[in-house]
């Protein structure tokens, strides 16, 4: 490989940040607003660190995101620095027993009723009788243990089954239904830990294990990128270093939160650079991204769109351009993105080739053990091993589809199998091509605002369905909805189509306009 000299001047912003990191006397924070060039500014630092003798560990949230960094870093001969994600790094230090458990079934609410002989509970709360049935009492212990999963503490306790017994029922404190989850949470994790456990487990589990062997790791500093998708556990790991360390990030685009990520961002107590200089879009994209930062999070720093760049904001229903001219369609859910996959597909006519952005593999997988249960098969997907038949899953999802990650996605799935033959969704699989290298001017991405994150193209199309209401002049809008539309509106280099928010940036722009939280 040909190494590649670094030949950007660094902005005076950047500067600032190399000169800080250059010198290692303190971690700090970089809070890089969207398209502002966070990564050059690490390969400068890096760089920087590399002629005076230093290792330094990247770190990001997705594979995705540590496979690119590395590709970068290497192009300018920067091999001093590791990049991985933190998972990965926890699995590589984690014990073959442990690695074999990761390919054992992991267990179900109904595992956990008939392995604990759980039965339905009566209690009281506010003078009336209350039920909790046998199944949502196995996942509320579940829950319990993804909240130890979340924290840095060393052994699962009632607070623990406390919070995912709030989720559930809203009870008030009760030590005799808590010291049960907290009990039979316990005796899971115990298995966890144990090398000749018999339950499979999930990531999460492995690199809490990890966490709590307080690992030290050998490097003079750590990157951590996209910061505020990290949590405490990752921060415990951090404090114990005697590495540097720098936060990277953009609290505004903290947009995992339903997987537990917190934005440590926000309550570091260390001294904050900023970028805002964007390198990604011209004003027109930077005044809606900076509109969104003022009027949705009371922002008062301003995004500056690059002046020598061109870019526009329009509504492509009402335009001129083609389907073709589109290069990305960001939608909201998978759902929605199945929709436009098909719609699009007819207006291209083969005029572009399209790249549905989810898990090609694992989406046929579950798509096909759904189909295998409603023959009354044995479903070959793992995750779906655990259910006999079909309505037995779709008892499951009816149960705990609107409250539990896993299966919220599952649902999903399930309402596809129900709009599409099994036939039609092989197709737009196998015909939704997967291979990353395809010409991006001769591809159309149809992708969702969680995976959309941290890429670019030319000109987006923001496709309806995103989670807000405007009545009587008010917008109802969740702080997490909040953060990816902030993601969403700043994928555009060049072209912005705002058709499926048009009516939120009118509120917005309006005089009278009220927010509430929903």
């Amino acid at each position: 490989m040909v190494v590649k000299k670094i030949t950007q001047k660094p902005t005076s912003e950047q500067q600032r940040a190399i000169d800080k990191a250059t010198r290692l006397k303190t971690s700090f924070k970089l809070i890089a607003f969207a398209g502002t060039g966070k990564t050059t500014t690490l390969i400068h630092c890096s760089s920087a660190l590399q002629q005076l003798g230093k290792l330094g560990l990247y770190l990001s949230f997705n594979k995705k995101m540590a496979d690119e960094a590395n590709q970068k870093f290497a192009e300018y001969g920067l091999n001093s620095v590791t990049c991985s994600t933190f998972h990965s790094l926890a699995y590589r230090n984690i014990p073959g027993w442990l690695k074999n458990k990761i390919n054992k079934p992991t267990l179900l609410p109904k595992d956990i009723v008939q392995k604990f002989k759980l039965e339905n509970i009566r209690f009281q709360y506010n003078g009336k009788n209350r039920q909790l049935t046998d199944l949502t009492l196995a996942l509320i212990i579940l829950n319990t243990l993804r909240y130890f999963c979340m924290t840095v503490d060393q052994t699962v306790t009632n607070d623990h089954a406390y919070i995912a017994l709030k989720e559930q029922t809203s009870i008030k404190r009760n030590d005799v239904l808590e010291d049960k989850i907290t009990s039979i949470a316990k005796m899971i994790w115990n298995d966890v830990v144990d090398p000749n456990g018999d339950y499979g487990i999930t990531h999460d589990y492995y690199l809490k294990w990890w966490v709590l062997q307080k690992p030290q790791l050998d490097f003079d500093y750590v990157m951590v990128d996209e910061s505020q998708d990290s949590d405490q556990l990752i921060l415990d790991v951090l404090k114990r270093q005697k590495a540097k360390v720098i936060f990277v990030g953009d609290p505004y685009q903290s947009i995992y939160g339903f997987r537990g990520a917190k934005d440590i961002l926000q309550n570091l107590d260390l001294e904050a650079l900023y970028l805002e200089q964007s390198f990604r879009f011209g004003n027109a994209v930077a005044d809606i991204a900076n509109l969104l930062l003022n009027k949705l999070f009371g922002e008062t720093r301003q995004l500056k769109g690059l002046p020598s760049k061109t870019s526009k904001v329009t509504t492509f229903s009402t335009s001129s351009y083609a389907p073709s001219s589109l290069n990305a369609i960001i939608c909201r859910t998978n759902a929605t993105a199945f929709e436009y996959f098909f719609k699009f597909h007819s207006y291209l006519n083969g005029e572009k080739k399209i790249r549905l952005e989810v898990d090609g593999k694992r989406s046929k997988d579950i798509f096909s053990g759904i189909f295998q249960l409603r023959a009354n098969k044995r479903p070959t997907c793992k995750e779906l091993q655990n259910f006999s038949s079909y309505q037995e899953l779709v008892d499951h999802i009816q149960v705990f589809g609107e409250v539990e990650g896993a299966t919220t996605e599952l649902k999903t799935f399930l309402d596809l199998t129900n709009q599409y033959s099994w036939q039609v969704i092989e197709w737009a699989l196998e015909n939704s091509m997967a291979d990353d290298e395809t010409d991006p001017k001769n591809t159309l991405v149809i992708s969702t605002s969680h995976k959309s994150k941290g890429l670019e193209w030319d000109n987006v199309l923001i496709a309806k369905g995103f989670n807000y209401k405007i009545l009587d002049k008010k917008l109802m809008i969740s702080a997490d909805e909040k953060r990816l539309l902030y993601v969403t509106v700043t994928r555009a280099k060049n072209i912005l189509f705002t058709d499926g928010i048009n009516d939120l940036l009118e509120h917005l722009n309006s005089k009278n306009m009220e927010i509430s939280n929903a």
